[in-house]
């Protein structure tokens, strides 16, 4: 055999051996992608809100806050529902019994169930309504949680489920004071925002910190009014204010900056800082915002995708709407109260 037909011989077998390795290769990250991905689930099974782990007390208490949390937020709506909520404070009381069951009821949990339900009534009684027969039920429904609540834990004040924010007429406000004036606002004017602010807006989200400076996060603006409502009738969660939604951001993160099975969750932790950046961002700007979750199928985020023209290659982390206050003299938001520093701080030393 002549020295060339050798040496394509030898061409021939490192070429193979090459594509061997290199699909052993592969097909070693794929497993390892796999048993990531498997464990993953099982935390899931066994250490989610309904896992089999789950402590009872755990699983009420974030139940009973995502409750409250509706009262709330019908409280704030632009066009508040009169007596909404009558299946609401019937889940909230088999709840709380529940709770009672087990615990007493002195956490900030049913302490903002307590502010919901005084805000509700007060809310309804500026309005001196005749109730008919099915509004009394509600309003004895929700004076019978009230009771509850009051019998079963120690002696709480009630307060205000909605305050004014109006953080845009203070300019004396320190550092500090400014980022705890940031609420989300669900109650907007028409007015679409202007590039030059969107520009603004950027290049502060854009500060935000990522992993190895990645900096693969990505704010896909949307004004075009049909494509915000599609998109929103897919997330589902931004109903009673929808209509007054005119500027949406639609955050994603590029999946082609991740590598390996233990970056398989950094793409939301970098979409996280960088939309919380943006959120500032944007009330820096005088504007108010209100983040909402994208917790939905891989079907509806395709969808949401290609509604927003996002390339294939990006996840989406979560949309946030924001705009010009409709009332600026009087911004209404939620006034939830907060978790205590310990049972949020954990100090080893």
């Amino acid at each position: 055999m002549c020295s060339v037909c050798n040496f394509d011989v030898l061409c021939l077998n490192k070429k193979k051996t090459y594509m061997i390795k290199k699909i052993i290769f592969i097909f070693l990250k794929v497993i390892k992608l796999i048993f990531e991905y498997f464990n993953d689930f099982l935390d899931f099974c066994f250490y989610s809100n309904n896992g089999l782990y789950t402590k009872k007390i755990n699983r009420l208490k974030y139940s009973i806050l995502i409750e409250a949390h509706r009262i709330e937020k019908g409280l704030v709506l632009p066009k508040t529902k009169i007596f909404f909520g009558e299946k609401l404070f019937e889940n909230l009381t088999n709840l709380i019994i529940e709770l009672l069951k087990i615990n007493n009821l002195n956490c900030m949990e049913v302490h903002k169930v307590y502010n919901a339900l005084n805000t509700y009534l007060n809310f309804h009684m500026k309005k001196k309504i005749n109730l008919n027969q099915n509004q009394k039920k509600i309003f004895e429904k929700v004076l019978n949680l009230k009771k509850i609540i009051e019998e079963n834990s120690n002696k709480i004040s009630p307060e205000s489920s909605i305050k004014e924010n109006n953080f845009f007429y203070d300019n004396k406000l320190d550092f500090k004071d400014y980022l705890l004036s940031r609420s989300s606002s669900r109650i907007f004017s028409d007015v679409l925002i202007k590039k030059g602010i969107i520009e603004n807006i950027i290049n502060i989200a854009k500060r935000a910190p990522s992993q190895c400076n990645r900096q693969s996060s990505r704010a896909h603006l949307i004004q075009n009014k049909q494509v915000i409502d599609k998109i929103l009738s897919i997330q589902g969660g931004a109903n009673g204010y929808s209509e007054d939604i005119l500027n949406l951001f639609v955050i994603s993160n590029d999946l082609s900056a991740w590598q390996g099975p233990q970056q398989r969750n950094q793409l939301y932790v970098d979409g996280a800082l960088f939309s919380m950046m943006l959120m500032l961002g944007i009330q820096s700007e005088n504007l108010v915002s209100c983040s909402l979750n994208l917790a939905v199928k891989n079907s509806d985020e395709k969808k949401i995708k290609e509604l927003a023209s996002i390339p294939k290659s990006e996840r989406l982390i979560m949309l946030i709407a924001f705009g010009e206050p409709k009332y600026t003299r009087k911004n209404i938001v939620a006034g939830s109260p907060r978790k205590k520093n310990n049972e949020i701080l954990s100090i080893q030393r």
